[in-house]
């Protein structure tokens, strides 16, 4: 028998040594690092694959709406804009000192419906300049994404002092950034020819927007409603698409289209000088405010019987060359109005239109069928429409019922009735309320609630061919009252699949008489709102910008080259400064311009122009203006010859961006008034376990003239 260190024989057979429990606990302790090592790696790995995937569906949606503008290029609106409630543009600036950071300026007017969760009853909040004191309970619905603050907010909120520390209260800030998907945003000057759209299946053309649900615009006193209760809501503005004529006071005769100002009293007069008419005319009224230079949208001026013609509605002082005049259309409340075919009817009425209670969910519009089978040189049938979105993340599809009738939405994951994301959203988003349509077992309609949680609706399909409105059913079944399926479809809120048409051996008491089984081949435009809350969200550049006559963008528009009253936004160009450096408001980050100029050529002395010389506008930051403001990402090409600058600066982008939320961490507007209400202050601290994350696709669509 050997006793060497290789394998002993027993029995004519060699057996192998076995492990000692030393080696046998080493070799567990080594499996089990690398078991851990591989667990850690592996939800890191599935988080990076679902972000990309993520961010392909992202980009997909983006250039689905920029796809669905080059369709209908002529109807590109010209602008969308952040404002307040009170229609003034959000492009101005605060200083970083104690004051304003004390009274933070989320947006200004006297009511706010902010998306989110709160109670019916607390939608309908006073919000003047809301303090740090009652921020954090106005906002308890709401997360300021970091998508939506600008550095100089976190830097603010979070204490970081920069190199220079002695010159921070100098600094100027901006306000809360214009492009927060939190911020209604106005779009400006949507473009509807009426002579060439569809008809109703009543044969009354009518327009979809191309965005809703509607916020309303502003308040206005309705002379056709009880004293007591005068107050209108007004969704939509639609205008005359041609602008009237600024005429100098004094200087004669007013022309159809042509108004004046008288500058002692700030009273307007309009063309032609027999006014006022037989029936009362309405006018929208655009204007500077002399004093703070904030552009002020939609005034309402009504010239006629019950107004005095030259009543002052403009402040002293306001330049006559920022203002805009556009005749309104006349809203009716009787759609009847419409359908009138012979023109020596008493009840004829042309330059009007009709929205009937769902267009602030469907955006549909009607106008008289008169514009279209007998068109006169009087007719306004190129309009414009102003409205304002009221919430971004509400998704919008343009989807065709297959056969079969089950369409699926281009996310997953559809927030439905029973979803909830504490803190920030402690209840379920509905997409609208009260239009859920309930009848007896006679057909007969009942009286809905909004505030009633069953007439919710949380997903939304408007008919693109007749307006009709269906919302969706929470059951598994369709519903037992055949009257309601007609208005029902069934949906998946997890997989978001659609199903519009139902198998008569599937449902209650079928009637072919009064289901609708067979969907398939109609087109509806989807609004619902995904559990990631994406969003898709429509940015366009000006169609005009005006030179600022303060120096800074957004100021009051100068008069002369570069200014004129067809202008929403301003920029500034200070050749002491930069002459070779334009500036714009902090909106207009990323966006695209074409810029005209002429320089003088140094090689051959002749003074040359330059015709759209394209230009990205860059990243916010202070510059020598002592200002936030958005410079272009590279100077022009040249120096501008005239003392004014740049000849014309126009927009060309379209821009869209998508934006969703997922796992990671996030710094909430709580966050920042924690942090700013501490002592002394300190940093925000991320609440929710979220990462915000956004993709934009650019595109340089070309604007049809109208």
């Amino acid at each position: 028998m050997s006793f060497g260190s290789g394998p002993f024989v027993i029995g004519g057979r060699a057996r192998a040594r076995g492990f000692t429990l030393i080696e046998l606990l080493l070799t567990l302790v080594v499996l089990l690092i690398g078991i851990y090592g591989m667990l850690r790696i592996f939800p890191r790995g599935f988080m990076a694959i679902e972000v990309g995937q993520q961010r392909t569906i992202a980009a997909g949606l983006a250039e689905a709406e920029i796809a669905r503008w080059k369709l209908h290029p002529e109807s590109l609106p010209d602008a969308v804009i952040a404002t307040d409630l009170e229609g003034n543009l959000i492009q101005a600036t605060i200083v970083n000192n104690e004051d304003s950071l004390s009274s933070v300026l989320v947006h200004g007017g006297t009511t706010a419906f902010m998306p989110g969760s709160m109670t019916y009853e607390s939608l309908q909040l006073p919000f003047g300049e809301v303090g740090i004191d009652n921020l954090d309970f106005y906002a308890k619905a709401l997360i300021y994404s970091p998508l939506d603050l600008t550095p100089s907010q976190f830097d603010a909120a979070q204490a970081v002092m920069p190199p220079g520390a002695s010159a921070r209260p100098n600094t100027a800030h901006p306000n809360w950034q214009p492009n927060s998907l939190y911020l209604p945003r106005t779009v400006i000057g949507e473009r509807i020819d009426i002579r060439r759209l569809g008809r109703t299946i009543l044969g009354v053309p009518f327009y979809l927007l191309s965005h809703a649900p509607l916020a309303p615009l502003r308040l206005e006193d309705n002379p056709l409603t009880p004293e007591e209760d005068r107050s209108l809501e007004v969704y939509v503005d639609i205008y005359d698409a041609q602008a009237w004529m600024y005429v100098p006071y004094g200087a004669g005769e007013l022309n159809q289209r042509e108004f004046t100002l008288d500058p002692a009293t700030g009273a307007l007069f309009f063309g032609p000088t027999d006014f006022p008419p037989a029936e009362p005319r309405r006018f929208k009224v655009d204007y500077t405010d002399p004093v703070t230079f904030q552009r002020l949208l939609g005034l309402t001026v009504i010239v006629g019987p019950g107004a005095t013609q030259g009543a002052p509605p403009l402040p002293l002082g306001v330049a006559p060359d920022t203002i805009m005049v556009h005749e309104r259309l006349q809203q009716v409340d009787n759609p009847n109005l419409l359908r009138i075919t012979d023109p020596g009817d008493p009840a004829t009425r042309r330059n009007i239109f009709y929205v009937n209670p769902e267009t602030t969910i469907s955006g549909r519009i009607e106008f008289p069928l008169m514009l279209q089978i007998d068109p006169r040189p009087t007719d306004i049938s190129l309009v414009k429409v102003d409205y304002r979105v009221y919430d971004w993340s509400i998704l919008a599809f343009d989807v065709e019922v297959p056969p079969g009738g089950i369409v699926r939405l281009p996310v997953g994951r559809i927030k439905g009735p029973s979803f909830t994301n504490p803190p920030r959203q402690p209840r379920p988003q509905e997409v609208a309320r009260g239009i859920k349509r309930e009848y007896d077992w006679s057909g007969d309609p009942q009286p809905v609630d909004p505030r009633n949680p069953v007439s919710w609706a949380h997903i939304v399909a408007v008919d693109r061919q007749s307006g009709e409105i269906l919302t969706d059913h929470e059951g598994a079944e369709w519903p037992a009252n055949a009257y309601e399926r007609r208005s029902r479809f069934l949906v998946n809120y997890r997989d978001g699949l659609l199903d519009f048409n139902y198998d008569h051996w599937d449902v209650y008491q079928f009637n072919p008489e009064i289901d609708t089984p067979d969907r398939s081949g109609r087109t509806y435009r989807i609004f619902c709102r995904a559990e990631d809350d994406w969003a898709v969200q429509l940015m366009v550049t000006a169609r005009r910008y005006g030179r600022s006559g303060t120096g800074i963008p957004g100021g009051q528009p100068a008069g002369g080259e570069g200014g004129g009253s067809d202008v929403l936004l301003t920029y500034a160009w200070n050749p002491e400064v930069d002459a070779r450096q334009v500036y714009f408001p902090l909106s207009e980050y990323g966006q695209a311009v074409a810029i005209d100029y002429y320089y003088l050529d140094p090689n051959t002395g002749n003074l040359t122009f330059v015709e759209g010389e394209v230009h990205a506008i860059g990243e916010a930051d202070v510059t020598d203006l002592g200002q936030w403001v958005c410079r272009l990402a590279r100077p022009l090409e040249h120096e501008p010859y005239y003392s004014f600058g740049p000849v014309g600066v126009r927009g060309i982008g379209v821009r869209a961006r998508t934006t969703w939320v997922g796992p990671g961490r996030a710094t909430t507007l709580q966050d920042l008034v924690s942090a700013l209400t501490q002592s002394p202050p300190g940093r925000a601290v991320p609440s929710l376990g979220e990462t915000w994350h956004q993709v934009i696709v650019d595109t340089y669509l070309t604007r049809a003239p109208i």
